[in-house]
């Protein structure tokens, strides 16, 4: 699961308690501080950068962006830039016959 805009990483924290493999993406240094501050969070792959500028190999079945995160985005080059990166990094399932 990638979580594009973690904040101080609660819902990323509830989600590797229950398991599930975790990356919270945040600009912010000082929200990643506190979300690396939490139970569970050495659970989370913790990565600072922007939704638009976020890169990585690896693809997610779930890409979320909670609270009012895409509110952020002020210009339609951001929000195609944001969502640029959600299609990117989405795994692709192909349906069974």
């Amino acid at each position: 699961m990638l979580d594009l805009g973690c904040g101080t990483g609660t819902l990323c924290c509830a989600l590797a308690v229950g398991g599930h493999r975790v990356v919270g993406v945040e600009p912010s240094m000082a929200m990643l501080a506190v979300a690396r501050s939490k139970p569970f969070a050495e659970r989370v792959e913790w990565v600072q950068s922007s939704a638009q500028a976020y890169r990585s190999q690896r693809r997610f079945e779930l890409i979320v962006m909670t609270g009012h995160v895409f509110q952020v985005f002020l210009t339609d080059a951001e929000v195609l830039a944001a969502l640029e990166t959600m299609r990117r990094h989405l795994a692709v399932r192909r349906a069974e016959p």
